[in-house]
């Protein structure tokens, strides 16, 4: 039960926030014949009788809650009493409000190259992306406004806008934070190593290892970062980086790559599809840059080093 001192300084407004919350809970607990029994206790004897024409208003606002066997003497009450019942409806009709439903997340933009050279693209924040051939980024619809996250698949070239949010990539196994510098992720699904490559600036990769649960690497400019996916190891290594420029502008940038990867980045490039049998050379890593060859010339200068036959057809180029 509630004191009447309680009430009073509910009625007020003067109450301390746990006694308006200990008044609401009451009443929400209490049934019909109770409330009845409340409304005819006499609270305060000596209160005023309520003015006719708030106590009319009142009956009209709630009338549809009281039974009809109710008498009319209930004009009357105290306004103690009165207040009581129209902060029980308003709780009743805050419990039976419509549930929000919370609206679904818009799925990712995914944005993907299907073209045979590279594509540039420019974020929202006016971030660069050049996307390799057959490669794709994911874009989430709050990009740029709670956080700047993206996912790649495949290889791309960053240039990030400096800005207060962490520019923050997910690839391959690894994710990569920056706030603004310039560098290279290769990713690709059918490959077992993600490869990371710094221009300029510094970033920060977390990535999963074998002895534990994670760890975070601080980059500088002209360090290569080698991750194996399947062992959740990694090495280090410095490389040029105007073999990065390079690559930007479009030449096929090879690096330490086996044949299979090579093959697969060349049929996302030139929209063939190669099959390579089993040779010695499956053990053999290509490195090589190439500017503006055909699929024709390169396969023609990769043979004569390392020692294969190919045929190519139409749509299909056989290696043996």
């Amino acid at each position: 039960m509630i004191d009447p001192q309680t009430w009073q300084r509910y009625i007020d407004n003067t109450g301390t926030a746990e006694e308006r919350k200990a008044v609401l809970q009451w009443l929400q607990m209490q049934d019909d014949p109770a409330l009845e029994s409340l409304l005819e206790q006499d609270w305060q004897p000596d209160a005023a009788p309520m003015p006719a024409a708030i106590a009319k208003v009142l009956d009209q606002q709630l009338s549809h809650l009281m039974p009809s066997r109710r008498p009319r003497t209930l004009l009357y009450l105290k306004w103690l009493s009165a207040a009581c019942i129209a902060l029980l409806a308003g709780g009743l009709l805050w419990l039976q409000r419509p549930a929000k439903t919370a609206l679904p997340l818009a799925p990712p933009q995914r944005i993907t190259n299907m073209l045979t050279h590279v594509r540039k693209l420019t974020l929202t924040d006016g971030s660069l992306v050049w996307l390799a051939p057959g490669s794709c980024i994911e874009v989430p619809d709050n990009y740029n406004v709670t956080a700047r996250h993206i996912t790649l698949t495949g290889e791309a070239y960053f240039e990030v806008a400096p800005h207060a949010a962490p520019f923050q990539v997910d690839a391959g196994g690894l994710t990569a934070t920056v706030l603004g510098t310039h560098f290279n992720i290769e990713a690709y699904e059918d490959e077992n190593t993600t490869r990371l490559a710094l221009s300029a600036g510094k970033i920060s990769v977390r990535l999963s290892l074998q002895q534990q649960r994670d760890s975070t690497l601080v980059l500088t400019p002209g360090i290569k970062l080698s991750y194996k996916r399947s062992l959740q190891s990694f090495n280090t290594r410095t490389f040029s980086p105007e073999k990065e420029a390079d690559w930007k502008r479009g030449a096929f940038v090879l690096e330490d790559v086996p044949p299979a990867a090579v093959f697969g980045r060349l049929e996302n490039r030139y929209h063939k599809k190669i099959m390579a049998g089993s040779r010695d050379f499956k053990a053999a890593r290509f490195t090589a840059t190439y500017n503006q060859e055909t699929l024709t010339d390169i396969l023609r200068n990769m043979s004569f080093i390392y020692g294969f036959t190919y045929r190519e057809t139409r749509d299909t180029v056989f290696i043996y």
